[in-house]
């Protein structure tokens, strides 16, 4: 955060724009860890796409390992997006 956002945070008394900046703010770090969470599951795609192509023998216990990776990387984008629903809709 800017020294200027801190400011008006510490500074203001209207409470209502303090938690317009401070929701703001709060979604836009959920928006950069969504995006952070797709270009790990592109890696993890990537990388097992890269491995079968080394070894074809492999492939299903490869395939298998990055499902269950890609699934459990997908839990933190699916509690980011509850979150940013819930500071949207409820705060």
């Amino acid at each position: 955060m800017s020294l200027d956002v801190i400011n008006f945070l510490a500074e203001t008394t209207d409470v209502a724009a303090a938690g317009d900046a401070t929701k703001f703010w709060a979604i836009a770090i959920i928006a950069i860890a969504m995006a952070i969470v797709g270009t790990m599951e592109a890696l993890a795609v990537i990388f097992t796409l890269n491995g079968t192509a080394r070894n074809p023998e492999a492939a299903s216990k490869m395939r298998t390992t990055m499902l269950i990776g890609v699934a459990l990387v997908e839990t933190v984008a699916i509690y980011l997006l509850i979150v940013a629903m819930l500071l949207l809709f409820v705060a």
